[in-house]
């Protein structure tokens, strides 16, 4: 169905709400974009040189079918899309992509096209970035996320979704099981932490990204601003863990010879550093990291090998003190 170019084009020329958003042109080209591992991602060019997303949401990871994934994202995506976009600034450090449409019968989500470079690819180590180049950066992002942190959760659509369960699953029982392959010190102790914060989640009232990581961050080096994207997993949560996972994984990439390790150090040491910790709210902002950087450690985008892997878990545990 939607992997391929010829059925997405087929599909927006029989929408309505995609022909009245770029009327009267027509759609004549459509592309993969390399960012769509979990779902079918188009950029879908006009004749008059406008473009959309369509994203199609399939019941598993698209990359990996044997691996199911409700459906439900799509449209929290969607709502979570209206409800940010209607706050961003309109001239500001940050943005996300204005929602068009989404069909509940099939799946997809037609958005407005912004362009960047995922942060991931930014902070490759070619080219070499200057402290001018990230700091901006740091404040958009602290920017965003004190601005999204701010909202209410707007309806109990947030509230422990289909894809919050799956989330917490995979991070709990993977916490469980790559805690001790890469011998993570102090095992008991880090288990007990992170369990505490799961179980805050439930009785937050914030709006969260849910699964802030630097891929969903575009990098727009003209305008200087930034772009969140992939709001699929939008969700009632404690702020702490947006803060902590986007840390945990720039901590990974700090530690990897793949990336600028001085460019990405500093983005990582200055959210750290602006991280609105407060005793109030319970969070464990260290087991956050730990729990992100252990869970995460396994993936080969990283760049590290076995031993590396399991230096940074344990460095993970002083760094952050």
């Amino acid at each position: 169905m939607f992997s391929t170019a010829d059925y997405v084009l087929e599909y927006v020329k029989g929408t309505p709400e995609a022909l009245t958003a770029f009327s009267p042109q027509t759609p004549v080209v459509a592309n993969a974009l390399s960012g769509g591992l979990v779902n079918h991602v188009w950029k879908v060019d006009f004749s008059n040189g406008s473009s959309l997303v369509l994203k199609h949401f399939p019941p598993f990871i698209r990359t990996n079918p044997d691996v199911k994934f409700p459906q439900q994202r799509g449209y929290i995506e969607y709502l979570a899309l209206e409800v940010v976009s209607a706050k961003s600034p309109p001239i500001g450090a940050w943005d996300v992509p204005k929602p068009i449409h989404f069909d509940k019968a099939n799946h997809v989500l037609l958005m407005q096209y912004v362009a960047g470079a995922p942060m991931v690819d930014y902070l490759r180590k070619t080219p070499t970035r200057t402290v001018t180049d990230v700091t901006w950066i740091v404040n958009a992002v602290v920017e965003f996320l004190t601005t999204l942190h701010s909202m209410p959760v707007p309806d109990s659509r947030f509230e422990t979704t289909d894809v919050e369960v799956f989330l917490r699953t995979f991070l709990d029982g993977g916490f469980r099981a790559e805690a001790e392959k890469w011998e993570l010190p102090g095992v008991d102790e880090w288990r007990e932490r992170t369990a505490k914060n799961i179980a805050l989640d439930p009785k937050a009232k914030t709006l969260c990204f849910g699964d802030f990581w630097p891929n969903s961050v575009l990098v727009n080096e003209h305008e200087k601003k930034i772009y969140l994207i992939d709001w699929e997993m939008a969700t009632q949560g404690q702020s702490g863990r947006d803060w902590t996972q986007i840390v945990a994984n720039l901590f990974l990439m700090a530690n990897s010879p793949s990336f600028d390790r001085e460019a990405t150090t500093l983005i990582m040491n200055g959210l750290w550093e602006r991280m609105p910790r407060s005793q109030e709210d319970g969070f464990d902002y260290v087991a956050g990291v730990v729990l992100q950087v252990t869970t995460l450690v396994k993936y080969d985008h990283w760049g590290l090998n076995d031993d590396a892997k399991k230096d940074v878990v344990f460095r993970s545990t002083e760094y952050f003190k």
